[in-house]
């Protein structure tokens, strides 16, 4: 027959244990916990002996969400714990659970800790108080044990489990299958408990997770390609601006072209006669030349004198002619020297103006190619679903180009009360339904059940059939509806 033996412990009015022989496994149980109820199994070595542990730990009430035990003085920070220790292992898990769970529903609860005030209170400053209720708790434990060790099948020796400290791992209530609880107790420890996360939970958060990791990655993504076509944009205003330089430059050439021609043209009447003046004072010259080389052939004498002093006469007579001669070479200069620098002007005049002309069609094909960026950044700029995003893309003046995820007017939708969204309805049941996220009046309707106190402000339903279909109507006529299943 297995050695079996039913130890309380906690901290009724400081630490107290009851039906213990000096084992200390309890010690830690004071102060390592997460708070949640659980039963906690682990292979401990005493004495030189294998033994099992069965601790069913208490350190809160049902409706609590928080550890709220206190000892018989109201001090906080206590525990209630009840524990089987046998030298073999119970295969049945759950049995063990629903077991230890039961005894302290009926024995311990309203005996030994009572509610008080939203605290779980004891009622006893030692256990030994309780002596006979302990041991009507322990009579019916042995009488399950002996039928389960009555079948060989329900319990093996621990010669194949390791012992273990209290580090254990956790397993849903729901999730401790026989194979599994006992696959893991032969490595370590483990804690059993509703508030344990179940594989449920963990795989819809692991999806959840993953689908997280791609959409973020899918913004990160998005993000390099809107930063490429920014620098994109940017590149293609540093080309603008350098582009509008260069037809500034090109605009100041034509101002100084233009200055030059109405210098041509106010000079260009002038020239005529200017020119004739040229011509006259030329033919004087080459007149004045002959005369003085006639004079040089006749004979010398006073003749001579006389022809001399007449020459001296008329040069002095022709010097204001000379120069007026030489103020119109100047002017024939300057005339020449714009009439080049027109010539000059006008060409680079031509050719500016082809290069504005291309230059103009650049500039015109960089602002298309500016707003096609746009509209590609618009068309990929999409929030991934289930992910709030607020992207702004910012022009190299600093000032943003487009927003996008402006937030959105929740949907009205069909709550029903005392649903938990998963199970079926019940056929025959009422049940009270609303409209969420709406503001009005409507109409109610009901496919596969009765309405019930359609125009009161608690209207419900009762199911008839197998699918039930609830439908609002709001006065502008938009239909919320919702079908459910039912049984």
């Amino acid at each position: 027959m297995a050695k079996v033996s039913l130890i309380i412990h906690g901290v009724p009015y400081g630490e107290d244990v009851w039906g213990n022989d000096g084992d200390s496994f309890y010690k830690e149980f004071y102060s390592n916990s997460d708070g949640n109820t659980k039963l906690f199994i682990q292979v401990r070595n005493r004495n030189g002996e294998k033994l099992c542990y069965y601790s069913y730990l208490v350190y809160k009430s049902i409706e609590s969400t928080d550890p709220n035990i206190v000892d018989y003085d109201s001090r906080p920070g206590g525990y209630f714990g009840m524990t089987i220790r046998t030298d073999m292992y119970i295969r049945d898990t759950r049995l063990i659970y629903n077991c230890l769970e039961n005894l302290y529903q009926f024995h311990i609860y309203g005996n030994i800790l009572k509610a008080d005030k939203g605290k779980l209170r004891y009622c006893v400053t030692k256990f030994e108080e309780a002596s006979a209720i302990l041991n009507t708790a322990k009579g019916e434990l042995n009488n399950l044990l002996r039928n389960i060790f009555n079948c060989k099948d329900a319990y093996t020796d621990l010669s194949n489990f390791a012992t273990s400290d209290n580090r254990s791992v956790k397993i849903n209530r729901c999730d401790c299958t026989i194979s599994l609880v006992e696959n893991t107790l032969k490595k370590g420890a483990v804690s059993v408990s509703e508030h344990h996360e179940s594989v449920r939970e963990k795989n819809n958060k692991q999806q959840f997770e993953n689908q997280l990791s791609n959409q973020q990655d899918a913004l990160s993504e998005k993000d390099r390609t809107i930063k490429k076509l920014n620098d994109d944009i940017s590149a293609k205003n540093n080309d603008n601006i350098s582009l509008s330089n260069k037809v500034s430059q090109l605009e100041q050439q034509l101002g100084k072209s233009a200055k030059q021609k109405k210098v041509s043209q106010l000079i260009d009447p002038i020239k005529e006669p200017l020119t004739k003046i040229a011509d006259y004072l030329e033919t004087e010259y080459s007149h004045t030349t002959a005369t003085t080389e006639t004079h040089n052939k006749q004979p010398s004498g006073n003749n001579s004198i006389l022809d001399n002093q007449s020459i001296k006469n008329r040069i002095i007579q022709n010097i204001p002619i000379i120069n007026l001669f030489l103020i119109l070479v100047i002017l024939l200069l300057l005339i020449i020297h714009p009439n080049r620098n027109t010539e000059k002007s006008n060409a680079i005049n031509t050719k500016s103006q082809y290069r504005i002309a291309q230059l103009e069609k650049e500039n015109a094909s960089l602002k298309n190619e500016n707003v096609q960026l746009k509209k590609q950044i618009e068309a990929i700029h999409q929030p991934s679903q289930g992910i709030n995003t607020d992207i702004r893309i910012k022009s190299p003046n600093n000032k943003p180009v487009f927003q996008q995820d402006t937030p959105q007017k929740p949907t009205p939708r069909i709550d029903i009360a005392n649903y938990n969204g998963k199970d079926p309805l019940e056929i025959g049941k009422s049940y009270s339904i609303r409209i969420k996220n709406f503001q009005g009046k409507g109409e109610w309707n009901v496919s596969g059940g009765k309405l019930l106190k359609a125009n009161t402000t608690q209207p419900q339903i009762e199911p008839e059939t197998t699918t039930v279909t609830i439908s609002f109507t709001d006065e502008n006529g938009n239909v919320t509806q919702r079908t459910i299943n039912a049984k």
